[in-house]
């Protein structure tokens, strides 16, 4: 991964499909988010974001075993 890390992605192609947007239901949001209601957006949420520079290749080791690891719990505010 560290030699492909800093290399440029591929721009994505000006003619890319987009998805519709359906407005989010802004009697949900309160008002003084409601400049910000296409972060609400159903639609959006379930779409990946485009591929940018700086993003890095994760390499999956065939059949590796996860390190033994300590779970801890969270407490309820966490």
């Amino acid at each position: 991964c560290l030699s492909h890390c800093l290399l440029s992605a591929p721009l994505p192609v000006s003619g890319t499909r987009s998805l519709p947007q359906e407005p989010p239901n802004v009697t949900e949001i309160p008002p003084e988010c409601h400049d910000l209601q296409q972060v609400f957006s159903k639609d959006r949420a379930s779409s990946l974001p485009p591929h940018r520079p700086y993003d890095c290749c994760i390499d999956l080791v065939p059949n590796a075993v996860f390190p033994s690891s300590r779970l801890y719990n969270l407490s309820k505010p966490e």
